[in-house]
């Protein structure tokens, strides 16, 4: 009898602590009293969102909140019975610790578009001669991206959108756009000049003219837009524009090998042929140029004209021997009795091929698609076929394994052929494509069944050296991107750097994540603060601020509870 008496008093006490631990917490977060070791976190008129997006392919989750309510301050609501939060002293020593613009300016310093060097570059406070807006977002805007989806035929790409929120201060190639929070936007350049006060809602093209005036599409009109206020109507081809269209540092696909893509119309002459699965192979037999097609046409068009022989050689004996007899006959039951005849078809394309900068073709037009040499002496090409390859500077295929059989255990050892293929869309989300970055380009390699080519059992990104070695990613992790010599992995929704040398610069365990641009990479955590280091783990800017840009023509722009938005730009010493 005791020992029961003993359990339930012993089950009762505890029951009685946890209610009154629950109670406990339910008037603390009702404010009835506070703890003096644990901050309380600030009150706001507008409440947390969080804005998760993809950006250059990583994930970025952004927290972000209004000004404290009237009366009381942003940094008096960090302000605890303890004392102000930790990160908030971190956050004024590093603000405090950067000179302005126009300082580093007056000591020889000029601001740089080039990557980032810890030991060459410092960061300045940018000058504003505009007010900036109160809030970190007034509306929401449409972002694209896309999914690798499992189907019963193996892998397809689709397609989407999503509603994420638009910074009220947006850097684009070197512009700083402003939400006037009526349906217009104020257009400045990087130095605060001021290009356009109420500009209508337009697309980045990311593209530039001639001049390097960046280029956006208000309605359905392209202009360039100059520091000046002029807005010069103008023309887009996005043919020529590299291969992955996003807010690109000026180093970005640049090259010293002296050979340009060039396009021209020409005339492919197709066998295609279909296989009892239904696969299709197509097979170039000759590119022709328009004029050569025109001749051949016309010479069977009179050949056709010119009556047919009556006698025909007997392959056997040589003799001439009458058109009506059964050695002709036999021919064409022959090809009757074919199940599957291939087909032959003149197609008129766009090709693309290089020329000297001189005008001279050097590699003729015959690949669909065709991208800037990177430095080392190859450049990627899209063939006929649709697969990629790489060339070197006289046209010979270098990299390709299209075609290559395989028999892979994760396709239960079934026959199968190894490819590169482009990417099927040219969001940021694709960095690291089509140009070597530090010995280094990201492939797109689809596996397909040998006997079914329509279905692809393996569609993963990969990184490979200039001999087509792969590069060794870590074990179970997956390349969101790659640029300035650095992987962007994830795995289990974490995000770490990774160095082409082979070591982590940071470790997976964060939530935010941006990939490199010009030398400079953002990563935090969500609900929390983001910073962003340089390419060897050095931080750049601590992890104290809501929101952080990724750089555009070497500005950066940064967004906090406490004081709202500052920006920051990339200074080098003047030469």
């Amino acid at each position: 009898m005791r020992k029961v008496i003993k359990i339930l008093a012993t089950r009762v006490f505890a029951t009685l602590v946890l209610g009154f631990l629950a109670v406990a917490a339910i008037l603390y977060q009702a404010e009835k009293y506070d703890i003096v070791f644990i901050p309380r976190e600030p009150k706001t008129t507008q409440t947390v969102e969080e804005d998760a997006t993809r950006q250059g392919g990583a994930l970025t989750a952004v927290t972000h909140t209004a000004d404290a309510g009237e009366g009381t301050t942003a940094a008096q609501s960090e302000t605890t019975a303890s004392g102000v939060a930790e990160w908030v002293d971190e956050y004024r020593a590093f603000l405090a610790g950067l000179k302005s613009y126009d300082t580093l300016v007056s000591q020889g310093y000029k601001d740089s578009g080039a990557m980032f060097d810890s030991s060459a570059h410092l960061l300045a406070i940018l000058p504003h001669s505009f007010e900036y807006p109160k809030f970190f977002s007034y509306r929401t805007e449409i972002e694209e991206y896309t999914e690798r989806v499992a189907t019963s035929r193996g892998y397809e790409t689709q397609l989407k959108t999503r509603e994420v929120s638009r910074p009220s201060l947006k850097l684009y190639m070197g512009l700083r756009i402003i939400d006037n929070n009526d349906g217009t936007y104020g257009i400045y350049d990087k130095y605060g000049n001021r290009i356009a006060g109420r500009a209508y809602p337009f697309k980045e093209a990311y593209a530039r003219d001639e001049n390097g005036a960046p280029i956006a599409l208000f309605g359905n009109k392209y202009y360039a837009i100059y520091s000046d206020g002029t807005f010069l109507e103008t023309t887009v081809d996005f043919d020529l524009l590299p291969g992955v269209l996003f807010d690109a540092p000026e180093y970005y696909a640049k090259t010293s090998i002296k050979l340009y893509p060039f396009s021209q119309e020409r005339v492919v002459y197709v066998m295609v042929e279909t296989d009892e699965r239904r696969n299709k192979t197509e097979t170039v037999l000759a590119y022709l140029s328009v004029e050569e097609y025109e001749a051949e046409i016309a010479a069977k068009e009179a050949m056709a004209a010119t009556p047919p022989p009556e006698t025909i050689i007997d392959p056997l004996t040589g003799k001439e021997v009458p058109a009506e007899t059964e050695i002709a006959q036999v021919e064409v039951q022959t090809q009757a009795q074919s199940r599957y005849q291939p087909v032959y078809e003149y197609r008129r394309e766009k090709l693309w091929g290089y020329k000297d900068e001189n005008g001279k073709i050097i590699i003729p037009a015959q690949y669909k698609a065709a991208y800037t040499f990177s430095d080392n002496g190859l450049a990627a090409v899209v063939g006929y076929n649709g697969a990629l390859k790489f060339i070197d500077t006289s046209g010979r295929t270098v990299i390709d394994p299209y075609g290559n059989i395989l028999y892979l255990a994760e396709f239960d050892n079934r026959r199968s052929y190894d490819g590169y293929y482009p990417a099927d869309t040219r969001l940021p989300e694709n960095l690291g494509m089509y140009y070597f970055d530090h010995g280094l380009v990201r492939v797109r390699r689809q596996i397909k069944d040998y006997y079914f080519k329509q279905r692809v059992a393996i569609d993963r990104d990969y990184l490979i050296d200039a001999a087509g070695k792969y590069f060794d990613i870590p074990e179970n992790y997956n390349l969101v991107a790659y640029s300035d010599g650095v992987l962007t992995l994830e795995k289990d929704g974490y995000y770490g750097f990774y160095s082409h040398k082979g070591y982590w610069i940071a470790q997976p365990i964060y939530t935010v994540c941006k990939p490199f641009i010009q030398g400079l990479g953002v990563i935090g955590h969500k609900n929390g603060k983001c910073g962003m280091i340089d390419t060897d783990g050095n931080v750049v800017i601590p992890m104290v601020f809501d929101y952080i840009s990724q750089p555009s023509s070497g500005v950066i722009a940064a967004y906090s509870k406490l004081d709202g938005w500052t920006e920051f730009i990339i200074m080098a010493k003047a030469e």
